[in-house]
């Protein structure tokens, strides 16, 4: 059930979790109720969230978010900020040995990627030393830069395993 089937998903469950599954979810709701569960693999820990609202899941989020954070789960934490000057190393045109590209960008202090060929941009936030997510999936994709022999390497984990190497030309 826990095991990735398609995008991020298992067996009736989200799965959250960028270089192997972490974690999943599920929701549900009912006439003004709506049901929010979360659990971790490794750990076993978890929590369910009820709320009085036909649109309570984003509110559930944050609650279990709080939870992430107060028990230094490894998944669901909220975002920190860097400045400029720490961001500025990231930028660049990456490129995968199947000749993918992927153009890491930084405009009003906010970094960002997009891929070659496409306008859409996605902001990146930084989730943990040279780690970054995107909003819209922040446990599910995540982007790992490290600078091996003076070439900046950027690593892409999606949906609990599968990772794509770039190098920045």
């Amino acid at each position: 059930m826990l095991k990735p089937q398609f995008n991020a998903m298992g067996l009736g469950f989200h799965l959250k979790g960028a270089s192997k599954v972490l974690g999943f979810w599920h929701s549900g709701n009912t006439a003004g109720y709506t049901g929010v569960l979360f659990g971790l693999t490794e750990t076993g820990h978890g929590a369910i969230v009820l709320t009085n609202s036909n649109a309570g899941e984003w509110l559930a989020i944050e609650v279990i978010r709080s939870i992430a954070e107060t028990y230094n789960w490894p998944i669901m934490k909220h975002i920190v900020s860097l400045n400029n000057i720490e961001q500025e190393k990231y930028v660049g045109n990456y490129l995968s040995n199947r000749k993918n590209g992927l153009g890491i960008g930084l405009e009003k202090e906010q970094l960002y990627f997009k891929q070659a060929g496409t306008s859409k941009r996605y902001n990146l936030y930084p989730i943990g030393n040279n780690s970054f997510a995107m909003v819209e999936k922040p446990d599910n994709i995540s982007f790992v830069f490290e600078e091996q022999q003076g070439k900046m390497l950027l690593t892409v984990y999606e949906n609990g395993g599968h990772a794509t190497s770039l190098t920045k030309q």
